[in-house]
């Protein structure tokens, strides 16, 4: 996110499905509409409240994962949290690092099927 211009920013080239899957420890065929993915630098954050900071982190990545299920549900989507991910692959398919940045949070949706 880019606070200065209020807008997503991309980081990286997404790959194909299947690299993607097996970096999100799914074993879909087939890749969904979006995957959301979110990452925190925390440090301003832990320096700022210690150990409660990480909790803090935690807190903000379940709300924008409330978020993001009620925006695909108002759209007649299905969507799915991903707690399967690899933190450290995520990172660098983003070219981010640990300690820095922290892998919070993975999310897929689209269309529902019926």
């Amino acid at each position: 996110y880019d606070p200065t211009r209020h807008a997503l920013t991309p980081v990286a080239p997404c790959p194909d499905w299947p690299m993607l899957a097996k970096t999100l420890g799914v074993d879909w065929p087939d890749a969904p509409a979006v995957v959301v993915l979110l990452v925190a630098e925390g440090a301003g954050t832990l320096a700022k409240y210690g150990e409660r900071g990480g909790r803090f982190l935690l807190i903000e990545a379940g709300v924008h994962l409330g978020a993001l299920g009620y925006q695909a549900a108002e759209a007649g989507w299905a969507g799915s949290a991903i707690a399967s991910f690899d933190d450290d692959a995520v990172l660098v398919l983003l070219g981010l690092s640990a300690p820095r940045h922290l892998a919070m949070l993975a999310y897929a949706c689209g269309p529902a099927r019926i």
